[in-house]
């Protein structure tokens, strides 16, 4: 008898089948209750091991062995005629039988009813859901795409075609999808994925590239389990660039499927308002994104142009514009061109809003300007809310509120609570220690020291460098180097003036372009105007126009002593003294208490002194009320050099001199600039005070120097 013959006449192929059988449908069942018994992962993986361990196990047996109705016994040990393997066969046929039909059910049951069953709630209440179920959501981070065309400018194209894939992910509500910060971090970069699932603190990655030629894309895409490395799905897409959105939706369908999750349908985000596009404007509008998020003033214009084609075709699309506003934002922000009026963006965005309440770019773009203004910062405060409950894994978001917050001085303890409610688990790790370090470091900062010598994660100090003058001007040296437009050289340039160092700052401004009417050459000639530097003169009425002066005072301690100056200087302190008294004065607050200080100073100069110490001494009522309150605050935030600005104005001289004694951290003082307050102190230079105070001022001045290794 041939082996083959043999194996079928011990019921070896049917063992075998049945167990195969046996063994995938306890795979299912294990795969449906581990969420639930909150099983770890290895349980599945240990159960999979074992059963692939026990299949020849099962097959030697059934070779070896036969089933008698005495009990089991050694096949060689029974003969031909004597053996009931024919009959064992029969019932194992009837076994397999029943459960191929099993098997028949479960699959049609999975993919024709739970696969196909309709998202039930809406946008914003799956948000809900998700939300109480924190710890069930799986976190994503999608990979920047590798660019495997043959044409050399499509670099571009592929950053921006992975981040609108990053965009349409989110719409999965029990998904939190990384953001574009953190994930394009890895551009580039050649490192294991289990690391980089680690460093990031993702459960799942996507990676994949991108070949287009002329009008045709293949892309491939790749969902893996981080813990794994298993392929979840790998797939390959061969569309043109009219079907870029609909290939999004594509993807998004497989991740959600092969995660077992529910998808929102495309009904409820842009991309079924932009079936309407021709595939050359597809491209347009991919490209432009990813231009505008790399930050230069080219960039940026050429962004720019790309929109203002597409917005003269699709005036009421919210995805286009929403990302016009955000564009022209970053116009104002990055560049010396202004485009667009802060009018017209603002209009665009709440336009884009209507259309689409959760429209990204919109409530970044609005939250942002308000934010610009200390009179609507309250208003950035709740979009920055209300975006970060619509995108709660976005960080782009959170990092925003958190600098509004930090910028207003909100008290730690709060800014801790906020954090807290934030859900922050599932950040990456840099992240998490970042926020955490911000309170601990202003609440408890010998825990901070402790926290900081064990993080593993790099730039956890992120935050409260921001508040650090010092650290700021390495950090903008850095900035200036790799990147030298306007703006980054103007904030470099306003630092080196004042430490001093005249000749540096003077060779950068030679550089810059004067005569724009941008923000970064009028801020680098208002912080030029009280130092040695040269700078081409501005007459009041065009200073007037370029510092954008509405309806609020939102002019700080430079510029608002420069346009007094400049009207001075014209014969226009009448013209001066009318605007002036026309603005809305700032709410005497902690969150304004720079504002509120300039303010005085503009009220003592046109000689209202009653005024302007009325004003200081409330300011002054209102610190030590928040200091009282929240004394680590105060001492974090250094609120105590607002103290002395309002105490000089107050004329409490001998409070300030106090004050100046005991001030912990004197290298702050080196940051003053003098030759303003002579300026705006001119009547009262001979108080003891100011004689200490500028000479504290030189001196720090001078220590800080050969610290950051600047000759003079």
């Amino acid at each position: 008898m041939s082996f083959i013959a043999e194996l079928k006449r011990r019921n070896v192929v049917k063992v075998a089948s049945v167990y195969v059988v046996t063994a995938w449908l306890i795979l299912q069942v294990i795969g449906v209750v581990t969420p639930f018994l909150k099983l770890p992962t290895a349980f599945g993986t240990g159960v999979t091991v074992i059963l692939i361990i026990g299949l020849p196990l099962a097959c030697i047996f059934a070779w070896a062995f036969e089933l008698t109705p005495e009990g089991i016994q050694a096949t060689r040990k029974i003969s031909e005629d004597a053996s009931i393997s024919p009959e064992t066969g029969q019932k194992m046929n009837r076994l397999l039988i029943g459960l191929v039909g099993l098997l028949i059910v479960y699959v049609a049951v999975d993919k024709l009813w739970l696969s196909t069953a309709p998202a039930a709630t809406t946008p914003i209440a799956q948000t809900e859901v998700a939300k109480t179920q924190a710890d069930e959501i799986k976190v994503l981070a999608v990979l920047p795409f590798l660019n495997l065309s043959t044409e050399e400018d499509q670099d571009i194209f592929v950053d921006g075609l992975t981040e609108e894939l990053l965009n349409t992910l989110v719409r999965i509500p029990e998904l939190k999808v990384l953001g574009r910060t953190s994930s394009f971090a890895y551009k580039g970069v050649n490192k294991d994925l289990k690391i980089i699932a680690s460093e990031l603190n993702a459960d799942y990655l996507i990676e994949g590239s991108v070949r287009k030629s002329g009008n045709n894309l293949r892309i491939t895409a790749q969902l893996i389990d981080a813990e794994t490395g298993a392929h979840l799905f790998s797939d390959n897409f061969d569309r043109t660039l009219k079907d870029v959105f609909t290939l999004q939706e594509e993807v998004s369908d497989q991740v959600a499927a092969a995660l077992k999750l529910n998808l929102i349908h495309k009904d409820d985000r842009y991309a079924a308002a932009l079936d309407e596009l021709s595939y050359i404007e597809v491209e347009q509008l991919v490209r432009a994104r990813a231009l505008a998020n790399r930050f230069t003033s080219e960039d940026i214009r050429e962004a720019i142009n790309i929109l203002d084609e597409l917005l003269k075709h699709y005036q009421n699309t919210s995805a286009i514009l929403g990302l016009g506003a955000y564009v022209a934002m970053l116009e104002v922000s990055f560049t010396e061109s202004i485009s667009m009026s802060d009018e017209d963006i603002l209009a665009m965005s709440k336009r884009a809003l209507e259309l689409d309440p959760l429209n990204r770019d919109a409530l970044y773009t609005l939250a942002v300007f308000y934010d610009d203004y200390a009179h609507s910062t309250d208003e950035a405060l709740d979009i920055y809310r209300k975006a970060v409950r619509a995108y709660p894994y976005d960080f782009s978001f959170i990092n925003q509120y958190m600098l509004a917050l930090i910028y207003s001085y909100t008290p730690c303890e709060q800014i801790e609570q906020i954090i807290s409610s934030l859900n922050t688990g599932a950040l990456e790790k840099a992240r998490q220690n970042q926020l955490r370090y911000f309170t601990l470091n202003c609440l408890q900062p010998d825990k901070a020291e402790e926290f900081l010598a064990t993080a593993t994660t790099d730039d956890i100090s992120y935050y409260t460098e921001l508040i650090d003058l010092e650290t700021l001007f390495e950090l903008y040296k850095g900035i200036n180097g790799e990147n030298p437009n306007q703006r980054n050289t103007a904030v470099y340039v306003y630092y080196l003036q004042l430490l001093g160092d005249y000749s540096t700052s003077q060779s950068l401004m030679d550089n810059m372009n004067m005569s724009s009417l941008g923000l970064a050459s009028t801020a680098a000639y208002v912080n030029a105007y009280f130092t040695p530097n040269r700078q081409p003169a501005i007459a009041f009425d065009e200073l007037l126009q370029r510092l954008r002066i509405k309806d609020h005072f939102e002019l700080f301690d430079e510029s608002a002593l420069v346009l007094f100056d400049r009207a001075q200087n014209e014969e226009k302190l009448a013209e001066f003294r009318k605007r002036f008294s026309k603005l809305k004065p700032p709410e005497n607050k902690v969150p304004q208490a720079s504002l509120v200080a300039t303010y005085a100073l503009i009220l003592k100069k046109l000689g209202e002194n009653t005024q302007a110490t009325s004003m200081a001494e409330q300011a002054l009522r209102e610190l030590i009320a928040y200091k009282e309150l929240h004394p680590e605050s105060y001492e974090f935030y250094s609120l105590q050099l607002e103290e002395l600005k309002f105490l000089s104005i107050a004329q409490k001289y001998e409070q300030a001199l106090t004050l100046l004694e005991k001030y912990p951290k004197g290298q702050d003082l080196a940051w003053f600039n003098p030759t303003m307050l002579r300026y705006a102190f001119a009547d009262e230079l001979e108080e003891p005070f100011f004689e200490e105070f500028f000479t504290q001022i030189e001196l720090e001045k001078q220590k800080l120097r050969e610290k950051l290794g600047i000759k003079l």
